[in-house]
């Protein structure tokens, strides 16, 4: 067992000696300074049970050999520079329960081979760069619980599959681009708890038969394509505390997706950092921000909504004094630019004085 995490002055690469450590059966270097690749040499830990290198700044591909891992239950890889496609050779991991890849620059699509790890219960490949549609083989997972496949590209359909895991309690597939209509079978998931599909391009209405999901407590499908009424049904689910049904403003068709980076220095140039990211998901529910110059070196982010709102409300205001009689019908003067809220304001670093 080598568990040395949170030692932010550990750095450097992880040396392909690893390999030699036949009888490991932990590999902990989680919140470290480690770089560089995953050796192809990770492949001879014949008993490692759990590799734990997240919040790193691992980089390059997920090598291949990992799949003779035979005994590892938890992969934990999730918060670095990882590239590439996922190995479709973890579909050899027979025990493998945990699966965290969130946030990295993973592109490719889903390997269909993940159907055959059975002992599957959390799979997290959000934020990410992955394509193609979600595998009908993740259907065949019966205890998988939590499925996170959030702010990727993926296209096609929500795989009615799904309606066979029957363990979930937690299905996340926003900020993609699926689209079609919603065809899981609600009334087998009894222990589903949250279903978020928001910011995709779903059709159809919203399926009767998530009502028969009696432990929900969270559905955001807001920011779809979806028609028909709300089925009543909904509003006798005791537990549900959120339920968003907004309409997609805007467009109504899906925009081309832009070709993954190709060079190393592309990819690490257009990640993001982990606040990058929490500021894009709140940008994502709150309306997307519009920036503003200002006079000064500073700058000011509103929000669009509110700020159509306040210049309908003073438009109006103005139509009606002038049929009043009370003030000429006239493009109003100046005025002071709105205050946005302080969530949405934009402070600049001030800059060193020499």
């Amino acid at each position: 067992m080598l568990r040395v995490g949170g030692n932010q002055g550990m750095k450097g690469l992880l040396p392909p000696e690893i390999g030699g450590c036949s009888n490991l059966t932990m590999l902990g270097l989680a919140e470290t300074g480690v770089s560089g690749s995953l050796p192809e040499t990770i492949g001879q830990l014949k008993k490692i049970q759990t590799i734990a290198i997240y919040t790193t700044l691992l980089s390059g591909r997920i090598p291949e050999s990992i799949g003779n891992c035979t005994e590892l239950t938890s992969l934990y890889l999730y918060q670095n520079s990882l590239s590439g496609p996922i190995p479709a050779q973890l579909g050899q991991l027979k025990n493998l329960q945990t699966l965290l890849l969130w946030q990295n620059q993973l592109v490719g699509a889903i390997p269909p081979e993940l159907g055959q790890c059975k002992e599957l219960t959390l799979i997290d490949l959000s934020l990410n760069s992955l394509t193609g549609s979600i595998p009908a083989s993740l259907g065949g997972l019966p205890n998988l619980q939590q499925l996170q496949l959030s702010t990727n590209q993926l296209t096609g359909t929500i795989p009615p599959e799904l309606s066979n895991c029957t363990s979930l309690t937690d299905i996340e597939v926003d900020n993609n681009l699926l689209s079609g209509e919603i065809s899981i079978d609600f009334m087998r998931l009894r222990n589903l708890t949250l279903f978020y599909a928001w910011k995709n391009w779903l059709t159809g209405g919203v399926p009767a038969s998530l009502a028969e999901a009696r432990n929900l407590q969270a559905v955001d499908l807001s920011s779809n394509n979806l028609t028909g009424p709300i089925p009543k049904a909904l509003f006798g689910l005791q537990n549900l505390t959120k339920l968003l049904l907004r309409a997609r403003r805007g467009r109504r068709t899906p925009a081309a997706v832009p070709p993954p980076c190709s060079s190393p220095g592309q990819e690490t140039a257009a990640r993001p950092s982990a606040h990058a990211h929490s500021s894009a998901r709140c940008q994502q529910r709150h309306g997307q921000l519009r920036h503003l110059p200002s006079a000064h070196s500073s700058c000011t982010w509103l929000s669009a909504t509110s700020v159509g709102a306040h210049r309908r409300t003073e438009t109006a205001a103005r139509r009606r004094q002038a049929r009043a009689g009370t003030r000429p019908c006239r493009p109003a003067p100046p005025r002071q630019r709105h205050k946005p809220p302080r969530a949405f304001r934009y402070r600049p670093v001030a800059r060193c004085q020499r």
